[in-house]
Parts: structure tokens; C-alpha cells; sequence
């Protein structure tokens, strides 16, 4: 807190600051109207520039009281924008299969959707950088400093290729995506480690599919490459 005491005839006007020069305030003593060129130049001496309300140094001038009264306030600064990443693909809880609706009203659900395929040339993710906070003033004029965004760097792994500037990630090869962090791969295989089941569904894939148990009656497996079960396909 900064205090700062204008003498007039027979009131003074004192002015104190709040933390970090964001607020303003004067006290008349003893608590008695004054001229506002008064209020204005105490505020002045104070060093007082920015974000002065006048119709709140009018109203201090003509009703006082015995209180501190606020007369100005700092523009506060805008903090930055974290940066964020798009996929466009599903995933998280979103990879999760969910039984295909049919026309007619009914639910296949042996189509769950739980394998995504994407295609060499496609843009999987595009990242939107941080963004730098925007300074305020404070009552003296001075800059007040925001958080500027963070960043969060999008990563290549596998079959996939990083944009020079680091914004877009882009497939090399047909296959699945895969996302681990912010880091993005494409794999040529699916690998299923028990039954094609109400579970997994059926499988229609850009690449090959290794099944570690059995392919269940009413159920599919399609590949472009190689397929292989390691149980019975009933």
C-alpha cells in the first residue's frame, strides 16, 4: 500500500493505492466536500494516471465519507491462450466401439467401429500454438503482466511425418492411428490378443490383422494384407 496527502484549506485528500497499483482510493479528512480539482490533483501528486473514474471522483468531491473510496482501477491484462491439438481421428474414450445404427432402426452390433483407419497422405492432427498474454496498466501507468499461454508440442512417432512448423502431423502409410501423449503414430497391423467378439466386432482394415484367439460364428475379418489367427475361424 502507497499513501499520498493533498493538503487544501481545511480538507485533506488522502490517496493510497491498493497491491501492485491496481486500485486507487482517497479519503477526505475529516470527511468534508472538496473541489474535485482538488480529489484530481492529489491523485496526480499520487502519480495516479490511468483508469481514473470521474464520476467517482465527482461523487467523492460532493458526498464524502468517512470510508476510502475507490476513484480508480487498473486495466487488468488479458492472460494468453494455451495451446491446444485437433485430431482428426477418434480417439481416447472415443476409440471405444459403439454398434452401428441401421436405417430401418435396428443396432448391428457386430459393427462397433473400434478399428479407424486413415490413409497415407492424411492430415491426422493440427496443432493451435499458445498465444502470449495481452498487458494491462496499472493506476500509474505502468504495465501489468499476464501468463503467457503453454505450449504443448505435437510429436511424430511411427509412418507419420511433422510439418516443418510443427502445426500439422501427416500419415505415411495406410493403417491405424495411434496416439500416445501428444505423439501420434500409424500402425500397418492390428494386433487383436483374444477373440473377434461382441467385444471387438468386425474388423475391415487398410493393412494386416493378427488375431491371438478365435474368430466367433456371424463375424469378419477384412485386410488388405495379411491375416492371421492363431485360434479357429468357426
Amino acid at each position: 500500500m502507497a499513501d499520498a496527502v493533498g493538503p487544501t484549506a481545511e480538507v485533506q485528500v488522502k490517496v493510497t493505492l491498493g497491491e501492485r497499483a491496481s486500485e486507487a482510493y482517497v479519503t477526505l479528512l475529516p470527511p468534508a466536500p472538496v473541489s474535485r480539482a482538488a480529489i484530481e490533483h492529489a491523485l496526480a501528486a499520487a502519480g495516479v494516471v490511468h483508469g481514473i473514474d470521474a464520476e467517482a471522483v465527482t461523487e467523492a468531491s460532493v458526498m464524502p465519507i468517512p470510508e476510502a473510496m475507490l476513484v480508480a482501477q487498473a486495466s487488468p491484462a488479458d492472460p494468453g491462450k494455451d495451446a491446444t491439438v485437433t485430431y482428426f481421428f477418434r480417439s481416447g474414450d472415443e476409440r471405444r466401439g459403439r454398434p452401428r445404427k441401421l436405417s430401418d432402426g435396428r443396432v448391428d452390433h457386430r459393427e462397433l467401429g473400434t478399428i479407424e483407419n486413415v490413409t497415407r497422405g492424411q492430415v491426422l492432427a493440427a496443432k493451435t500454438p499458445a498465444q502470449p498474454a495481452r498487458p494491462g496498466t496499472n493506476v500509474l501507468g505502468e504495465p501489468l503482466l499476464g501468463r503467457d499461454g503453454r505450449d504443448l508440442p505435437l510429436r511424430a512417432g511411427q509412418n507419420v511425418e511433422l510439418s516443418e512448423d510443427g502445426l500439422f502431423i501427416t500419415a505415411l502409410i495406410d493403417g491405424q492411428p495411434i496416439v500416445d501423449g501428444t505423439r501420434v503414430s500409424v500402425q500397418p497391423i492390428v494386433v487383436i490378443s483374444g477373440d473377434v467378439d461382441y467385444a471387438v466386432g468386425n474388423i475391415n482394415f487398410q493393412g494386416s490383422v493378427k488375431v491371438g484367439g478365435n474368430v466367433l460364428p456371424g463375424f469378419t475379418v477384412k485386410a488388405t494384407q495379411d491375416i492371421e489367427v492363431g485360434g479357429v475361424v468357426e
